[in-house]
């Protein structure tokens, strides 16, 4: 079934490139459609895979990739305060 998955994924993938979105890579808008529309589980009917990834607009692909860089950029930040907070520990 991974097969047919791939293979609905790039056809839409080539869609929204074609017509909006020429920075988005395979592996992003796949993780997208996992973590938006399969977070629980894939469907286990190919209608139903296929009738998901048909439903998904340019809209949604930048709202999810907006917010993964919003997370990102969070991530980063407690990360790079949790740095500062040790310098400071080992300098006292």
């Amino acid at each position: 079934m991974e097969e047919q998955i791939n293979f609905l994924l790039n056809i839409k993938f080539n869609s929204l490139k074609r017509c909006q979105l020429n920075y988005l890579n395979f592996k992003q808008f796949k993780q997208m459609v996992y973590q938006t529309k399969w977070l629980v589980e894939v469907p286990n009917s190919l209608s139903m895979i296929a009738k998901d990834i048909d439903s998904i607009t340019a809209e949604d692909v930048i709202d999810y990739v907006v917010s993964d860089g919003k997370k990102l950029q969070d991530d980063i930040d407690k990360l790079n305060k949790k740095f500062e907070e040790e310098d400071y520990e080992k300098k006292q």
